[in-house]
């Protein structure tokens, strides 16, 4: 909804636009703090905070990938990503350029470091790195200007919507695997792949 705009507007081909955006929304399945990965660790038993550092190398993999093919497609056709218009650059001087992408990376950067950071630290657990993140957050938007009471209030109904709907998912995760394993159905799951491995081997 905010990238998709600002790159056609600048002559970017639309396939290229949509599936940019569209690849890269899969990488906050795998790079922390996911929410599927709380999930998994739930259901699974297993540490949030180690599965988030271990999927910190292969959401950096993926990124690494997405950058190198755009920078490739860029360059062997620089119509599907055309550069910005000289006279935008020359209008341009390096310190407004440099200020432009400070505002824009720093605050995520900072608020990222904030939360994973505290995690892999061993300082807070991912609950009360929730919290760290919360406050960061709100230090950010007072410092841009931005707070206001209407705001907060927006964000703690999205905050307690976004809430009920991972407990739901939780608790329906929770009862579907309890009725699939009193039924056998993990021992049906190991004998059907068990079967496929020696037909095939």
């Amino acid at each position: 909804l905010l990238a998709v705009p600002t790159m056609l507007r600048r002559g970017y081909q639309k396939g290229l636009a949509t599936g940019t955006v569209s690849a890269s929304g899969t990488l906050g399945q795998i790079i922390p703090p996911s929410i599927v990965l709380v999930l998994i660790g739930d259901i699974v038993g297993v540490s949030v905070g180690d599965l988030f550092i271990g999927a910190v190398l292969p959401g950096l993999l993926l990124v690494g990938l997405f950058v190198v093919y755009i920078l490739v497609v860029a360059h062997l056709r620089p119509e599907l990503a055309p550069p910005i218009g000289t006279e935008e650059l020359a209008a341009m001087t390096g310190g407004q350029f440099f200020a432009r992408i400070a505002k824009a990376l720093f605050p995520p950067l900072f608020l990222m470091v904030a939360v994973l950071g505290s995690i892999f630290a061993g300082i807070a657990s991912p609950t009360e790195a929730a919290a760290v993140g919360a406050v960061g957050a709100s230090v950010l938007t007072i410092a841009s200007g931005k707070f206001s009471l209407h705001i907060l209030r927006q964000v703690m109904t999205s905050t307690v919507q976004l809430t009920c709907m991972v407990f739901i998912i939780l608790c329906g995760a929770t009862a579907f695997g309890l009725v699939f394993r009193g039924l056998g159905g993990d021992d049906l799951v190991r004998e059907f792949l068990s079967t496929l491995a020696e037909q095939y081997s």
